[in-house]
């Protein structure tokens, strides 16, 4: 960062401590005006409202789901996923964790034969970059999921790759696996969605291999995907900074608050036990890694993520708005929403 980058971070740091929102909405837009996104006076933002998504039960939702529509305004969508790729960094202290894979596995667990398991495996679409790094070739790869449908897509999508997975339905809450089994086990975007996230962990302890590693990405904030008072506070508070094309929403309109989906409109297996996964993990796997974030960059972002081009103004905007998430998460301003998190099976 430049120095006048981090001396405008550094402001907006104070004011993040002494939990001033208005001080840091006002050093937000003197930001936005020295990168050039925001013209002073900036435009009232057209009306409109924050739309929904109704979700059916959790098999009907990702059969029939278009995931690349979702993912496509996501959070996590901005800059062409740089969040992603920075929190990686926080969580390794650089570097990323397909990478990084042979380091964070021990020489033993390394050898082979190797086996990979893969819980709520969706489409595959994140959880292949584990699996492909050519120093750590892996025998068998083993993957559950609810859906038929994205099972299908998922040995569509690692068929092309060249990956033999053996793909079988099964639900995570009630599978028994086998004991000092697996090098590695990948459960990301899928934990939140497990009601027995205790018996989950316990699981996965018992079925890896000594100096193997289990890796998971998900969301572990208010179950329900309902956004805490504190994050809704201080998300509002940002989100009005920003000009409206960065607020426009896939239906047209323009986002001028945020809000928790109702729950009628969510469906019971969404995150029902999420505030507990942390905890679960701490109780059961000896954890060497993790990154908890997002309590501010989520529901600022979600559902407009794509409208933040990878471009050296829009980088720069997001990496802002990631800096003040981590300062906000770090201070107990607010909690997470997401974690990053690395384990192993306990000793």
């Amino acid at each position: 960062m430049t120095s006048s980058w981090r001396q405008r971070f550094d402001k907006a740091k104070t004011h993040v401590l002494n939990g001033d929102p208005t001080a840091l909405v006002n050093e937000t837009k003197q930001y936005l005006y020295w990168k050039g996104v925001l013209t002073p006076p900036s435009t009232p933002a057209p009306s409109g409202g924050q739309t929904s998504l109704h979700r059916p039960t959790e098999e009907e939702f990702w059969d029939e789901v278009d995931v690349q529509v979702g993912r496509s305004v996501a959070w996590l969508a901005a800059c062409d996923g740089a969040l992603g790729a920075w929190a990686q960094e926080e969580l390794l202290g650089g570097g990323h964790l397909g990478s990084s894979l042979p380091a964070l596995m021990d020489a033993e667990s390394r050898r082979s034969p190797k086996y990979a398991l893969v819980l709520g495996c969706g489409d595959m679409r994140s959880e292949h970059s584990m699996l492909i790094h050519p120093d750590v070739p892996f025998d068998r790869i083993d993957a559950y999921d609810v859906s038929t449908q994205s099972m299908q897509r998922a040995k569509e999508f690692t068929d092309s790759l060249g990956l033999q997975v053996n793909y079988q339905a099964g639900d995570a809450n009630t599978m028994d696996f086998p004991a000092d089994t697996y090098s590695l086990v990948i459960c990301y975007f899928a934990y939140h969605h497990f009601r027995e996230v205790d018996r989950v962990a316990a699981q996965i302890a018992k079925t890896l291999t000594d100096g193997g590693i289990f890796v998971t990405i998900d969301y572990v904030g208010p179950p329900r995907l309902q956004y805490s008072e504190e994050q809704l506070y201080w998300a509002h508070h940002v989100l009005n900074t920003l000009p409206a094309r960065y607020r426009k929403e896939r239906t047209g309109a323009v986002r001028i608050q945020i809000h928790s989906m109702p729950l009628d409109q969510i469906s019971p297996d969404e995150a029902p036990c999420s505030d507990q996964i942390l905890d679960a993990l701490a109780r059961n796997l000896d954890v060497t890694h993790q990154y908890n974030w997002a309590g501010l960059l989520y529901p600022l972002l979600e559902g407009i993520g794509g409208n933040f081009a990878d471009t050296p103004e829009d980088r720069a905007l997001v990496r802002f708005f990631f800096d003040l998430d981590k300062l906000l998460v770090e201070s107990g301003q607010i909690g997470p929403n997401y974690t990053m998190t690395v384990a192993r099976k306990p000793r």
